[in-house]
């Protein structure tokens, strides 16, 4: 009788043990499976918001161009020009100096066009146009500013950096920054976005 249950207690041992191997056989390739295409999708998210961030930048520069033309007919003057492009990527300057973001570029939540000049001063922002940012330094010591002028200069690049949370200005988040010069006003045009990767 005992040798009856030590052989159904053995058999029933093998068998949990085969079921076991068999689920992990099925569970290893379903994981790494899941993980590739996570890794895959993250990826293409990454590409499709750094095109974005870059195709913004391309049209506001296809946009001073085609003002230029007009400053170049002298049908309007290029501070009139220069002020359509801060209107259009922005909008029009409120009476306490700041402007709203155009919601109809979606940058994504956060996300918004501005422009430097090659000095670091700010010539089109929400809420800091006239002030200057040369030396604006990350938590790490990177004068990020000066990374993106000379990235923008050298015909365009990506920049990450740390800066003050739109939600909490005490929380510092991470952002990404394409930038290139304009060839008409010197302008260093930028489209900034919320890095994580790129939402």
């Amino acid at each position: 009788m005992k040798k009856k249950a030590s052989k159904r207690g053995s058999a029933h041992s093998l068998r949990s043990k085969l079921v076991l191997m068999c689920l992990l056989l099925l569970a290893i390739p379903s994981l790494i499976i899941g993980i590739q295409g996570y890794l895959s999708a993250n990826n293409n998210l990454n590409e499709l918001g750094a095109r974005s961030l870059k195709n913004n930048v391309n049209f506001t520069i296809e946009l001073i161009d085609s003002l230029q033309t007009y400053v170049d007919q002298g049908k309007i003057s290029v501070e009139e020009a220069q002020e359509q492009v801060k209107s259009h990527i922005l909008g029009p300057k409120q009476s306490d100096g700041t402007r709203t973001i155009n919601k109809s570029i979606d940058v994504g939540e956060n996300g918004y066009i501005f422009v430097l000049s090659d000095k670091g001063s700010m010539l089109a922002s929400p809420k800091m146009e006239g002030k200057e940012s040369w030396d604006a330094k990350g938590p790490d010591g990177t004068l990020f500013t000066q990374e993106i002028i000379g990235k923008a200069i050298n015909g365009g690049g990506f920049t990450q950096y740390q800066w003050a949370s739109a939600h909490d200005p005490n929380v510092l988040a991470p952002k990404i920054t394409y930038a290139k010069q304009d060839p008409h006003w010197g302008w260093i045009i930028l489209c900034r976005d919320v890095y994580g990767g790129l939402q």
